[in-house]
């Protein structure tokens, strides 16, 4: 008997520290992604000009991440990509939800003004660790997935913490984006 105790806690443990995926709460809810999109009008400057800047700003700000731009087109003059950062929490039950936000992104040129999107925007876990991740992240303001073993109080708490630290990390990425094309100096040596 207290053998059978023991392998149905250590069941039980290995279970829990397994990577789960949620499931949606109700599969006729529409999903809306969470997308980041906007017109950046850059005084005087030339989309080859702005082209350069953003590979400029890219090479300049993506030097730590793990970051693939996978399409560059001069002819076009934008550049594609995807890239992420880790996110951490303290605490019991919350560390479980610590992992990886990921994201495409695209920035194009055209005479006197960029555009930017981050889209597919995801909450997944890093290779070699376990615990529970969401997924696409979307504008909802409750969790749209159902976490197992975790009260729903417990995963909107923690969907909100994932998309207030997702937003704060890319409105840092805009805001440098901003600061960098609206900062250009003429290419003249």
């Amino acid at each position: 008997m207290k053998q059978l105790l023991i392998l149905i806690l250590l069941g039980g443990f290995c279970y829990s520290q397994s990577t789960m995926m949620g499931k949606w709460k109700n599969p006729d809810h529409p999903v809306t992604p969470l997308i980041y999109q906007e017109v950046i009008n850059v005084n005087d400057q030339s989309a080859d000009r702005l082209y350069k800047a953003i590979i400029e700003w890219a090479s300049d700000v993506f030097v730590n991440d793990d970051v693939a731009i996978s399409f560059k087109d001069q002819d076009l003059k934008f550049i594609k990509g995807n890239t992420g950062f880790l996110v951490y929490f303290n605490g019991l039950s919350s560390k479980d939800f610590s992992g990886k936000i990921s994201f495409d992104f695209k920035i194009e040129a055209k005479d006197n003004r960029i555009r930017y999107v981050f889209d597919n925007i995801r909450h997944n876990q890093p290779p070699g660790e376990n615990g529970y991740y969401f997924g696409l992240i979307t504008i909802d303001e409750l969790c749209p997935y159902d976490i197992n073993w975790y009260k729903e109080k417990m995963e909107n708490r923690m969907w909100n913490e994932i998309k207030i630290y997702t937003d704060t990390r890319i409105q840092e990425l805009i805001s440098s984006l901003k600061n960098f094309m609206n900062n250009l100096q003429e290419d003249e040596w």
